[in-house]
């Protein structure tokens, strides 16, 4: 279920989603992008009517978006349902520079004359996300390596996922040799105590401007390119 659909009842959906399992055209459901009220419900329609519970939650995860360690970890956790962490180098954020945004610079999603790049500038690009953008090098350059390695670092090693918990990052890649690069880097293991310790201080000032989930900037988008499109629109109800 990769976005909450409230034209539907949720017990109407998840009915669905049971008979699928039952009739084993499925092995697992999982959530993504629900906030943890949702998820919360979700597992109450579940119980209560016996349907196969959900085992897996993929949610947004990095080191400057963390907002799902506030509460939802704790739900998926006493639940056992696992967590897989999409956008660990938060839509490629953390492999820019802050000239780039002042420059525009940008080929592909970070584009502003395109729908997701819209998207990516209104979930990155604010002073507070700059700042700690600069930070951000500064420590990958004290550590002696790449900012996109010390991402993907971090989230898998030094964040709060517990692989034993059957947690994961979901990684992209533009080219083989990219795809390559991005395991050996996840292989090299932890960063350094001092280099974490210097990351987790970047999140507190980014946490109230902070986006819970992508989906949550790509449905206000939506609503205000209907907008412009129409001349009206009714609310885009995320939560």
């Amino acid at each position: 279920m990769h976005t909450p659909d409230n034209r539907v009842p949720v017990e109407e959906t998840l009915s669905g989603i049971d008979a699928l399992y039952k009739e084993g055209t499925i092995k697992r459901f999982g959530l993504s992008n629900y906030f943890p009220e949702q998820v919360e419900e979700v597992i109450e329609v579940c119980k209560k009517k016996g349907f196969v519970l959900p085992s897996v939650f993929e949610g947004s995860y990095n080191a400057v978006a963390r907002l799902a360690e506030d509460k939802l970890l704790s739900i998926l956790r006493k639940n056992n349902i696992s967590f897989w962490a999409y956008s660990p180098i938060a839509g490629g954020f953390l492999t820019k520079t802050t000239q780039q945004f002042r420059d525009q610079s940008f080929e592909g999603r970070w584009r502003k004359d395109k729908f997701l790049g819209k998207c990516y500038q209104q979930m990155y690009n604010k002073p507070e996300a700059l700042e700690a953008l600069d930070k951000w090098h500064e420590i990958a350059a004290a550590e002696g390596i790449a900012p996109v390695e010390m991402a993907y670092r971090w989230v898998v090693h030094n964040s709060v996922l517990d692989g034993d918990l059957g947690d994961a990052i979901i990684i992209g890649a533009s080219t083989t040799e990219q795809w390559k690069s991005n395991l050996v880097a996840i292989q090299k293991g932890p960063l350094s105590a001092e280099t974490a310790a210097k990351i987790d201080a970047l999140w507190p000032p980014l946490r109230a401007g902070s986006t819970y989930c992508n989906w949550e900037v790509v449905a206000q988008m939506m609503a205000l390119l209907k907008k412009q499109q129409t001349g009206s629109s009714k609310p885009v109800k995320t939560q």
